[in-house]
């Protein structure tokens, strides 16, 4: 069992409908509605004859453990990737300026290295 036998006992308790929050308990619990049973009486006090109104109840609906769906991803518009696309462009012409920029200034030191050389 995940839960400790005194939580089952107190959400049994604060349950609106005893009978479902049994197979509620039980789902949760990964066991049998009677293993519920037994951990209610054991540590909450209560007779197994006190169970046998809600042993029927569960008999005649049958409960349909509720499916969890998961949320569907996210999809991008085209105008939110186009945005993305523009801002990954505009990031490499920054860059491919930084170069162009450093490149000059490496031209620049070996011209002027070259007429040091020559002695201009």
């Amino acid at each position: 069992m995940d839960m400790k036998p005194d939580e089952i006992v107190v959400r049994y308790r604060q349950a609106k409908d005893k009978a479902e929050q049994l197979q509620i308990l039980a789902d949760l619990n990964d066991c049998t509605v009677d293993g519920i049973i037994n951990v209610l009486c054991e540590h909450g006090g209560y007779k197994p004859q006190f169970f046998n109104k809600a042993k029927v109840k569960l008999k005649q609906i049958p409960y349909k453990k509720p499916e969890i769906i998961p949320e569907p991803p996210k999809q991008e518009t085209v105008d939110s990737a186009l945005d993305i696309l523009r801002a990954e462009i505009a990031e490499l012409n920054r860059q491919q300026y930084q170069l162009d920029m450093r490149k000059a200034e490496l031209y620049q030191k070996i011209s002027n290295a070259l007429d040091v050389m020559r002695g201009w």
